[in-house]
């Protein structure tokens, strides 16, 4: 019994030997003492305030560094097919004297540009280009005048749309028309559904190169009147199209030049123009 005893505790020796050696022994996480010394810092609120300092001097500088201040300034302008020139350069520059001085990155073309525009309406167009570091550059160009308005207070110019961009110099040809009973104004645009139709037949003149215009009367409209510097009278009907028109009066000019005959009247308010000789 006690020999049987004994290998049994034997072989118990070997199964716990066995289970220790496959035993996982788990090793406990290490946990630091709140007594230990540590060193805890804020790092996002910190590099937030860094990063919004740095970026403070760095704007400071760009607006208040003499290397980004404005220099230069140089004024050009386009030229069109109007001898006449409303605008002067030396004039127009003094516009852009404020911004010398001023912070290259401060100024705002678009801004600069609308301001400009309403304060000289002879305008066409107007180009503001800046030049890093410290030079811009102003191109402009000027209304070319469509049509002389003679009003109770002067004679004035008008662009193709019809706005009144300046007053006429003395001895100035354009197509004219009067409006003696009102007043003109610098500025103001004549909305006239006539007018603007009367404007687009003499800019047609231009382009079929056959007449050119030099009185105009929109008084009986739909009849829209043109007296021509050739002293030929021409009629045109506003409820018709304007384009057919200019069409037929370029046939009829042709025509008559061919058989060496000129032109006195053309009426073409009609579906058959009318043509004196």
């Amino acid at each position: 019994m006690n020999q049987n005893a004994f290998l049994l505790t034997g072989r118990q020796m070997k199964i716990l030997q066995l289970f220790k050696r496959r035993r996982k022994i788990i090793k406990p996480p290490k946990v630091f003492s709140s007594t230990q010394n540590q060193i805890v810092i804020p790092f996002r609120p910190i590099s937030i305030l860094l990063i919004g300092i740095l970026l403070f001097c760095c704007f400071y500088l760009l607006l208040r560094s003499d290397f980004f201040l404005l220099h230069k300034i140089e004024i050009s302008r386009t030229s069109n097919s109007q001898q006449v020139k409303f605008i002067s350069e030396d004039k127009f520059k003094d516009e852009f004297e404020d911004l010398r001085g001023r912070s290259f990155f401060s100024i705002i073309a678009g801004e600069i540009e609308d301001k400009v525009k309403k304060e000289y309406p002879s305008l066409e167009k107007l180009t503001f280009i800046k030049k890093f570091p410290d030079k811009i550059e102003v191109f402009f160009e000027e209304k070319e005048a469509a049509a002389l308005l003679e009003a109770k207070n002067g004679r004035f110019l008008l662009d193709k749309s019809g706005l009144i961009f300046a007053q006429a110099p003395d001895g100035f040809e354009a197509p004219a028309f009067q409006n003696l009973d009102k007043e003109a104004h610098l500025g103001e645009k004549i909305d006239s559904v006539e007018l603007q139709m009367a404007i687009e037949l003499i800019r047609g003149f231009s382009n079929f190169q056959i007449f050119h215009a030099l009185f105009f009367n929109t008084q009986n409209f739909p009849t829209i009147y043109i007296k021509t510097q050739e002293g030929t009278e021409l009629f045109f009907s506003g409820e018709s199209n304007l384009n057919e028109q200019l069409a037929t009066l370029q046939l009829i000019v042709k025509n008559a030049t061919i058989e060496g005959k000129a032109l006195k009247k053309v009426d073409l308010r009609f579906k058959k123009p009318v043509v004196s000789y």
